[in-house]
């Protein structure tokens, strides 16, 4: 019975370990982009973000995202060093189209900082691509 427990034991931590390099390799670090105007498009080969109306915190902004083979879009909203609550979006294909829409709301920052982080997630059938991109409010908002 021993020897049978050592079998089990070592094909359970096998298939641990599997499961856990798997899962590791299907992550994807969030890629740095820098961005001018969010209000005119950021993005790359692969997308374009924008905002339709200027961002205000705690006032509709709508998001709109172009991109091909996504399946799945989802943004938040961050600040360095600073928590800033769960504030995940899901986009929404428009049919016919690779134009993805949301309407979002920027969290209040006690602090008063203007200094914000698109956090975009983009899956497609294959992979799960990340990307960070910087933005401020106008303090005049």
């Amino acid at each position: 019975m021993s020897r049978y427990y050592k079998i089990i034991s070592v094909v359970c931590i096998f298939t641990l370990a599997s499961i856990v390099i798997w899962v590791k390799r299907t992550e994807s670090v969030a890629q740095k982009l820098v961005c001018t105007d969010i209000v005119s498009g950021c993005g790359n080969d692969l997308f374009k973000l924008k905002f339709l109306n200027s961002p205000q915190v705690m006032k509709p902004i709508r998001l709109q995202l172009e991109t091909v083979n996504a399946r799945q879009v989802y943004v938040s909203f961050a600040m360095e060093r600073m928590e800033m609550g769960l504030n995940r979006y899901h986009l929404l294909k428009q049919a016919d189209s690779d134009l993805w829409f949301a309407e979002v709301t920027l969290p209040v920052c006690v602090q008063g900082r203007s200094d914000w982080v698109v956090e975009l997630e983009i899956k497609t059938q294959l992979e799960t691509m990340r990307y960070q991109i910087p933005f401020k409010v106008d303090a005049k908002n």
